[in-house]
């Protein structure tokens, strides 16, 4: 954990004082402020009078099988958020002595004097639950937050999808250190004795799960590294509740009281909350997905690894931290831009942290970097990247890490770090950190735009493996697919040569799209002009404010055209009379118009053989040419063998259209032989 990083959640120390109960804590009605979803597998509810806070997840029909706790308000499953100063206090704010100090925390419930959040709008169509509140300071007595949450809840199966959203309002503007946040805070009825996770170094393998038990009156803080946990009965099938933040490995929990004693509403309680280090900007928009999941606990850990996210490290900044936070520096401030971190690094040592992570690091052997750097003359820019791994057990040093030089000339650039020539880049990695430059001065800030284990790329996929078309007739497609996410959109243009078209003129990907093909249609110029078959290309050209793709090399596609000029009138132009002369040359002699030269029939003996080779037409329906034989010049047959030709070995120098072929008889030594081409037109 980085010095400095602050971690706080109220439960921690709420413990001690477990005998604190608020008489109303306890007998507060439910029912008349209540709202459901009930999709005949599970149930879930919400206090509307509480905030809109989580009180009910249960079987449908099993109410008493609920498995949240409600002692007080603190309690339920709910959202709850930090951040400075330390010691949130306003003039003339009364704050509770057994809260003091504490930062600035609105809950979603209500506060620790029992007075409860105020409702803003909700509504319940029997598919989605949706709830907006003002909540309030908790360690404060009626002080309602400057901010407002608001929740939106889905059933499917057992499983309850809740999106939850801050949106801060406050007046003081000031950027405060990030502190580890409840994600959300889940506690949980006492009946359920048992904290389950996995927590080794190869997460989604199937291996052994890890029993979690805190000491009294601590919490216990763990890895999660499938991003789950769940709080379970301790007999039979392990039936719970599970609660899924995909991709966060950092989790706190424990029990408080008395192990399987007491109601959904005793002090005694499982305590679950995936947590994560964030920057709560004083205007920010916060949002996160997670999932509540009821069932024993193979099924709970069944949801989470068919729904198991991609593990390897790729952050992009594109208007969220991405999990990231700072020591000895800042960022720009809410709102991100839409395509970068604006990292201040005008400190000595500034350092950017990523979050708790499992990945393994032969599966990624190069991390490339997006950045522009925009320092002073004297700022030395060598970056250093340095890694955790095992969970923690190695923590980061000198000896995990690599350096590199960046350009100070304030433009975009991608760096390739080849972390798979260290010798420590091994195992499982649990955490990254980034350095931008070793000390700035005054002004010096860094551009950040992306961290990724899968270098830009572009994907061009003929269909078949080849393209082809014909003048006039069959077109042909290919597609064109981005490699990983860009920063920004990246523009494919086609350039197609002067007998060709692509359509459309350009595609756009987009960080949205970027991953679904887009389909390119090559059409052949029709120009009635005889040119045979031949191969032209079609180059695809990048660009992008994304450094990593623009001007990135893509690969050309070879078309291959075929000419669509098959009858002597085409051939002639049209209008041009048949003579013997023309259409033998037109037939026989390979000549791509009347002005053109020809290659004669050649013949020729081929051992026993006598053989005429000649390129002969074969693209026109109309025309045919045919091998004949005679031994007196008068009376003439079709050649026994192949008459129509045999292709011949070589067919350099063909025209479009045509094909050399042989036609052959074989020779005995007592009969003269003659050979000829028989060319017959049959015009429509």
């Amino acid at each position: 954990m980085a010095s400095g990083m602050i971690v706080l959640t109220k439960s921690s120390l709420f413990i001690p004082f477990l005998g604190f109960v608020f008489a109303s804590s306890i007998t507060q009605a439910r029912a008349a402020t209540t709202s459901s979803l009930d999709n005949g597998t599970v149930q879930i509810t919400v206090d509307l009078a509480k905030g809109g806070g989580i009180v009910g997840f249960n079987p449908s029909g099993q109410s008493t099988n609920n498995v949240i706790n409600s002692y007080d308000l603190g309690r339920d499953c709910q959202q709850s958020y930090y951040s400075g100063p330390s010691q949130f206090k306003p003039a003339g704010a009364t704050q509770n002595a057994n809260w003091n100090p504490w930062p600035w925390n609105p809950v979603q419930a209500g506060d620790c004097y029992n007075y409860k959040a105020t409702l803003i709008s909700s509504s319940n169509n029997g598919t989605t639950l949706y709830v907006k509140s003002r909540p309030k300071q908790w360690a404060l007595k009626n002080y309602n937050a400057d901010c407002v949450l608001e929740q939106w809840i889905t059933l499917n199966g057992s499983v309850a999808t809740i999106q939850n959203r801050l949106i801060n309002a406050r007046t003081d503007t000031n950027q405060y250190q990030a502190m580890s946040q409840e994600l959300p805070a889940l506690y949980t009825w006492s009946k359920l004795t048992e904290l389950w996770t996995y927590s080794g170094t190869q997460p989604f393998t199937g291996g052994a799960l890890t029993k979690i038990v805190n000491t009294q009156p601590n919490w216990a803080y763990f890895r999660a590294t499938e991003g789950w946990a769940a709080y379970t009965a301790s007999s039979g099938s392990k039936q719970g509740v599970g609660v899924f933040l995909p991709g966060n490995c950092s989790f706190v929990g424990g029990f408080a009281g008395t192990l399987n004693s007491g109601t959904q509403t005793s002090a005694n309680t499982g305590y679950i909350a995936p947590i994560r280090f964030e920057v709560i900007d004083y205007n920010i928009v916060y949002d996160f997905t997670y999932q509540l999941m009821l069932g024993n606990l193979a099924d709970i850990r069944k949801w989470a690894v068919d729904h198991m996210p991609d593990l390897k490290p790729n952050f992009y900044f594109m208007g969220t931290r991405a999990g990231w936070t700072y020591q000895v520096a800042s960022d720009s401030g809410y709102p991100i831009p839409a395509d970068h971190l604006s990292v201040n690094v005008n400190t000595g040592d500034p350092q950017m942290w990523g979050p708790e992570c499992s990945f393994q690091a032969v599966e990624v052997p190069k991390l490339y970097i997006r950045a522009a750097v925009h320092c002073s003359a004297g700022t030395p820019t060598t970056a250093q990247l340095f890694w955790e791994k095992e969970n923690g057990a190695s923590a980061m040093s000198e000896a995990q890490s690599i350096s590199l030089p960046l350009i100070n000339d304030g433009q975009y650039h991608l760096y390739t770090l080849n972390l798979s020539t260290n010798a420590t880049w091994t195992g499982q990695i649990s955490r990254l950190r980034f350095d931008p430059v070793y000390n700035g001065t005054t002004g010096d800030y860094v551009e950040v735009s992306a961290m990724t284990s899968s270098a830009p790329g572009v994907t061009v996929t003929e269909g078949g493996g080849s393209t082809a078309v014909t003048e006039g007739g069959a077109t042909d497609t290919y597609t064109v697919v981005l490699t990983s996410e860009p920063t920004g959109n990246v523009t494919i243009t086609p350039a197609p040569s002067s007998q060709l078209t692509a359509s459309p003129a350009s595609l756009t990907f987009t960080t949205s799209n970027w991953n679904v093909p887009q389909t390119v249609t090559v059409t052949a110029i029709d120009d009635a002009v005889a040119q045979g078959t031949r191969i032209q290309t079609i180059t695809n050209a990048a660009s992008s404010a994304d450094p990593g793709y623009n001007a990135l090399a893509v690969a050309s596609v070879n078309v291959t055209i075929t000419d669509n000029v098959s009858s002597f009138n085409e051939w002639t132009g049209g209008g041009v009379p048949i003579t013997p002369q023309l259409l033998e040359k037109y037939a026989v002699g390979g000549a791509l118009n009347p002005a053109g030269s020809s290659e004669q029939p050649v013949q020729g003996f081929s051992g026993s053989n006598f053989t005429l080779t000649a390129i002969a037409r074969i693209n026109d329906p109309l025309l045919t040419v045919v091998g004949q034989s005679s031994t007196d010049l008068i009376s003439w047959t079709d050649l026994d063998n192949n008459p129509s030709g045999t292709p011949s070995a070589s067919q350099v120098a063909v025209p479009y259209g045509c094909k050399r072929l042989d036609f052959t008889i074989p020779i005995s030594a007592d009969l003269r032989k003659f050979l000829r081409l028989k060319i017959t037109n049959s015009p429509p």
